[in-house]
């Protein structure tokens, strides 16, 4: 019975660590796909070129592919392969740790200062909408 349940626990892990591995890849590779069309466009149309708004997307996208590329890589890499790179070097550790907190903190910075931009423009008072 133990050996059974032993075999059951290796199948459950091996089908989780295989689920993980396909979807991750699955983000990785649709996020990347995601983030370069959006600056492509954004960057490319003649009609975002001088848009504000546009600018903090690019830079969004900038910054949120750059998160998905070392953050999403290196997950993979411990859950999916076992490599846990952050064992092997602590300043990869260490970088990674900064990367994550930086990385998040600008993204969510941009997007209330793209938030706080629109505000405003769009504000009826004509002092707030002095460039």
């Amino acid at each position: 019975m133990s050996s059974s349940s032993l075999s059951t626990a290796q199948v459950i892990l091996t089908v989780s660590q295989y689920y993980t591995i396909c979807i991750s890849f699955i983000i990785l590779f649709s996020g990347i796909f995601g983030h370069m069309t959006i600056i492509f466009v954004l960057t490319h149309l003649k009609i975002f070129r001088n848009n504000p708004s546009a600018f903090y997307l690019i830079a969004e996208s900038v910054v949120d592919l750059l998160q998905i590329i070392i953050i999403l890589t290196s997950r993979i890499a411990m859950n999916g392969f076992a490599n846990d790179l952050t064992q092997a070097s602590s300043l990869w550790c260490e970088l990674r740790a900064l990367f994550v907190q930086s990385l998040t903190l600008i993204s969510l910075n941009i997007v209330c200062f793209a938030a706080i931009d629109q505000y405003l423009s769009t504000s009826y008072d004509p002092f707030l909408k002095q460039k």
